[in-house]
């Protein structure tokens, strides 16, 4: 893991949170997986009915991608699918 922002898959694949700054949308859906091209795979869904919210963080954890979100929800992700495995608020 490059930073807070960016996970290393050991294909090249990156999973990246785009920055979200303020003047952006509502919700900005800005977690994905990226190849080595820069071509994205898969774009990660917020938590449903979060408020305003984007993701902040992401970290890999025994084979699971963990992102964090603004308003405070902690989102375990397949890291193949970026398909939800389990949503926690941590806030």
């Amino acid at each position: 893991m490059a930073d807070k922002q960016t996970v290393l898959f050991q294909n090249g694949d990156r999973a990246v949170v785009e920055p979200c700054e303020s003047g952006m949308p509502y919700r900005v859906e800005n977690l994905v997986r990226v190849d080595g091209t820069g071509t994205i795979r898969w774009r990660a869904h917020l938590p449903e009915n979060t408020g305003p919210d984007c993701f902040v963080a992401v970290a890999s954890d025994d084979g699971l991608l963990i992102a964090t979100t603004w308003s405070g929800f902690r989102v375990e992700l397949d890291p193949v699918s970026g398909q939800h495995r389990r949503t926690a608020f941590v806030k």
